[in-house]
């Protein structure tokens, strides 16, 4: 199996505003008990900002993922190959 070294599904010109993202996807893509608390989610963004992984500030190389709406999820969890980093 060859490593990813583009985005599955998209291109540099897409971008996600991360101004508010939290309440946002929260009031919008989650039930609020499948939520995590802003301070894990911000932890969970902070890994994300610091793996080679992130292609274009906002997605996964591994699943094709917006990050800010994988690290949200109660049951989510990083798809690096090699081992979760949250």
């Amino acid at each position: 199996m060859s490593k990813l070294t583009e985005c599955k599904g998209c291109t540099a010109s897409v971008w996600v505003k991360i101004d508010e993202t939290y309440e946002k996807l929260k009031a919008t893509f989650i039930d609020g008990n499948m939520a995590v608390s802003k301070e894990t989610y911000e932890n969970r963004l902070k890994i994300c900002k610091s793996c080679p992984s992130l292609i274009y500030d906002t997605t996964c190389k591994y699943c094709g993922c917006l990050v800010h709406a994988r690290a949200l999820g109660k049951d989510n969890y990083c798809p690096e190959p090699s081992g979760a980093k949250w």
